[in-house]
């Protein structure tokens, strides 16, 4: 199946918009425009992330149960709910434009499934040190370059470019869900990156010792001069969003304002239903046999009213 690259833009709120072919207009603020981020240095994946398998010290199973809850120490970026299933086959990146008030910070991107609020999956990774940037790289450290240190952010002409590539995959994204990036500045359960003022001095890269080498603020820019940008090998179509502008003369799904009794032993996940939402941790084959049932023809009838 052939596979196009599909650009999701941060946006304010917090937000991912899509970028509809053929449009003349980006649906971003013109001028300048950043988001400024306070990071946090105790961000991290825990013991038994993919960094575990390096040396497999504590012999578990890869697993990241806790990312909605380490959403707060993120920055984070979702889009609308999604209108059908979206498969993404290849290796995701993030765009970023950005400044920073110091002149090195390690950037953590993680690209994940919002299921609901509570219920974040994680899909894949990209790390990128602020001042390995170039592109192309030699991996040279006549290649490493410090980061303009911005005290008053955001500018106009201290914004770097800087592209974090993540891990290659193959996922489904189904329909309901979000999709969502989430921008850390550690990961302080696999990096000893609270050592880097020490590490960057030693290896004498950074030679004035009043330039601050750990930030204490980002300004991540999404304005069209200088637009931060998801990019996504989607296969097939290309993805619509529930509630979006891009989606033509469809309806967005209302909500059940009264949740179905479920059968004994079923309990409450996401799942969509003739097009209104609701949640159900039955199996599928028993979520298709409640639908024909009596109970919930009654409840939709009632919804309709």
């Amino acid at each position: 199946m052939d596979v196009t690259t599909e650009r999701m833009f941060f946006s304010g709120q917090g937000k991912l918009v899509n970028f509809q072919a053929g449009s003349s207009k980006l649906p971003l603020p013109p001028g300048v425009t950043a988001d400024q981020w306070i990071p946090d240095y105790e961000a991290g994946t825990g013991r038994v992330s993919r960094w575990n398998l390096v040396q497999h010290i504590s012999m578990q199973v890869v697993r990241y149960p806790d990312r909605a809850a380490r959403g707060p120490q993120c920055l984070v970026y979702a889009s609308l709910p999604l209108e059908k299933d979206m498969v993404v086959s290849g290796s995701p990146a993030v765009d970023l434009r950005m400044e920073m008030d110091a002149a090195d910070a390690g950037i953590f991107a993680y690209l994940e499934e919002e299921v609901t609020p509570d219920e974040v999956r994680y899909v894949t990774e990209g790390q990128l040190l602020a001042s390995h940037r170039k592109r192309p790289s030699t991996f040279l450290t006549t290649d490493v370059k410090p980061m303009p240190v911005v005290q008053d952010g955001p500018s106009k002409d201290k914004v770097e470019h800087l592209t974090v590539r993540m891990q290659p995959i193959s996922y489904c994204f189904r329909a309901g869900s979000r999709i969502r990036v989430s921008l850390a500045a550690a990961d302080v359960d696999n990096f000893l990156w609270h050592d880097a003022d020490q590490l960057l001095g030693h290896w004498k890269l950074f030679p004035d010792p009043n330039v601050p080498k750990r930030a204490s603020k980002w300004w991540v820019h999404r304005g069209q001069t200088a637009p931060s940008v998801l990019e996504l090998p989607v296969e097939g179509d290309a993805p619509t969003f529930l509630g979006d502008v891009t989606v033509a003369s469809k309806e967005r799904p209302q909500e059940l304002t009264e949740k179905p009794k479920l059968p004994k032993g079923m309990s409450w996940r996401s799942q969509k239903i003739k097009g209104r939402r609701w949640s159900s941790s039955a199996p599928m084959a028993a979520v298709e046999e409640y639908k024909e049932s009596d109970d919930y023809k009654a409840l939709l009838a009632k919804q309709d009213q």
